[in-house]
C-alpha cells in the first residue's frame, strides 16, 4: 500500500532534489530564477503527495504538464525538464523506503514525457475584449460587453465564449511569464465588474421550484469567479443561490448549512491540496441527520482533471461547466 508523504518529508525531499539539479548549474537560468524553481519542486511534490493520497495519477499528470510549460518559461529546455525529474526520482529514492509512490511518480512522468501542450485559438471577440484589459482599460471593456448585449449576444455565450475564454488565456500568459500577476488580477476584478454589469440587465425569473444552493470554495482556495459563473446560471434558472466565495473555512461552511439548510451544497475546486478540507466538510455533513437530504455538487479544475474523485471524496453530483451544472440541477427539479 503507498503511504503519502508529510510535510516534513516534502521540505527534505525538495531540498535533496534542488541540491542534484543545481550541481548541473545553467547559465541559461539567472540566479534570481533558483527560488523559485526550488518551491516548484516542492509544490510538485505537496501534489504528489496528494495525488498519492487520493489515487490520482491523473492529478499529477496534469499538474507535470502545467510545470513543463511554467518551467519553459524559465529557460528550461525540455532536456533539462526531464533532467530535473530525475532529480526527484533521485531525491525520493533516497529519502523515502517506498518504492510504490517512486513507482507512481515515474508513471506520471513516462505518460507526459512526449505530450505537447497545445494552445486553443482566441477570437476575434475575446482579443478585443482581452485588449482592454492588457491595456489596463476598465471602461472600455465593460462598454465592450455592453456592446455585445446590445448586438444580442445573450449571458450564457458572453459568459462562455468571452469572459472564460479571456480568463483561461490570460491564466497561460502568467505561467509563460508574458503578462505580471497584477494582470491576471486585474483581468479577474474587471470580469467580475462585467459579470455584474450583465446581470443587473436581466430579469428575475421566479422559477426554479424554490430550489436552494449554497457555492463556495474552502479555506486557501482563492479561485471563485467559475464558481460565481455558475451561481449566476442558476439565478437566471430561478434558483435561490448563495453564492459565499472562496477562501472559506470548512467550519464556517458547515455553519452556513445547518443554518440555511440548501437543497444543495455547490463546492468548487481549483487546487488539489484542498481536498482534504472538501473531505472533511463532506464527512462533517453525512454525520448530520439534519442535512442528510442535501446533495453535494462538485466542479472545478480538480474534477475536471479527474471526475472520479467526485465518488472517492463522497460528492453527489460531478458538473464539468456551469451549462453542466445547470443540466444537474434541472433534474433535481
Amino acid at each position: 500500500m503507498m503511504k503519502t508523504i508529510d510535510g516534513n518529508q516534502v521540505y527534505t525531499i525538495a531540498r535533496t532534489a534542488s541540491s542534484f539539479f543545481f550541481q548541473r548549474k545553467s547559465t541559461t537560468i539567472a540566479t534570481e530564477d533558483y527560488q523559485q524553481i526550488y518551491n516548484a519542486i516542492k509544490d510538485l511534490l505537496t501534489l504528489l503527495s496528494c495525488a498519492i493520497t487520493f489515487r490520482s495519477i491523473a492529478l499529477l499528470e496534469h499538474y507535470l504538464l502545467w510545470l513543463k510549460l511554467r518551467l519553459g518559461a524559465f529557460a528550461i529546455t525540455d532536456e533539462l525538464f526531464k533532467y530535473k525529474m530525475d532529480c526527484i526520482r533521485r531525491a525520493l529514492e533516497a529519502e523515502l523506503d517506498q518504492k510504490p509512490a517512486v513507482y507512481f511518480f515515474d508513471e506520471a512522468v513516462k505518460n507526459v514525457q512526449n505530450q505537447e501542450i497545445t494552445i486553443t485559438p482566441i477570437d476575434e471577440n475575446v482579443r478585443t475584449y482581452l485588449n482592454y484589459i492588457m491595456s489596463m482599460d476598465r471602461e472600455g471593456a465593460l462598454h465592450f460587453i455592453e456592446s455585445m448585449m446590445a448586438s444580442g449576444m445573450n449571458m450564457h455565450s458572453i459568459y462562455l465564449n468571452i469572459l472564460e475564454p479571456a480568463l483561461y488565456e490570460t491564466g497561460r500568459l502568467w505561467q509563460s511569464r508574458v503578462i505580471d500577476i497584477y494582470q491576471e488580477h486585474y483581468a479577474t476584478a474587471v470580469t467580475h465588474a462585467a459579470m455584474s454589469l450583465i446581470m443587473t440587465r436581466l430579469k428575475e425569473n421566479n422559477g426554479g421550484g424554490g430550489l436552494s444552493v449554497i457555492a463556495a470554495s474552502p479555506s486557501g482556495e482563492g479561485h471563485d469567479l467559475g464558481l460565481r459563473m455558475v451561481c449566476d446560471f442558476f439565478e437566471l434558472e430561478g434558483i435561490h443561490t448563495f453564492f459565499l466565495g472562496c477562501n472559506i473555512p470548512t467550519e464556517s461552511i458547515y455553519k452556513s448549512l445547518v443554518f440555511r439548510k440548501p437543497d444543495v451544497l455547490c463546492l468548487s475546486l481549483t487546487l488539489p491540496e484542498f481536498l482534504p478540507d472538501v473531505v472533511a466538510l463532506i464527512h462533517m455533513i453525512r454525520a448530520n441527520p439534519v442535512l442528510t437530504s442535501m446533495k453535494i455538487l462538485v466542479g472545478g479544475q480538480v474534477f475536471n482533471i479527474d471526475p472520479v474523485l467526485t465518488e472517492k471524496i463522497g460528492a453527489d453530483i460531478y458538473a464539468g461547466s456551469a451549462m453542466d451544472a445547470v443540466k444537474q440541477m434541472r433534474v433535481l427539479l
